[in-house]
């Protein structure tokens, strides 16, 4: 299910998940099964913030083209 889901989505079902919890408005099973839940989002958020952060990384490392405006500044320095 997690992996189905957005980043947005996950975070969504986490904050309703927590709530619930906090209100003591489960039983131990039903506390349980929704503890399991918000493991596999935090799990699979995770694995997308590394993903994305792995890909920022590889733009920041790649070489940045000049542009033709920025050429003609460093010329008249």
């Amino acid at each position: 299910m997690a992996e189905k889901l957005t980043f947005e989505q996950s975070m969504q079902r986490l904050e309703q998940i927590a709530a619930t919890l906090e209100r003591g408005e489960a039983g131990l099973e039903e506390s349980m099964q929704l503890y399991a839940q918000a493991a596999k989002l935090i799990a699979s958020c995770r694995k997308k913030l590394d993903a994305v952060q792995l890909r920022m990384e590889q733009l920041h490392a790649e070489p940045q083209p000049v542009q033709p405006a920025e050429e003609e500044e460093h010329e008249g320095i």
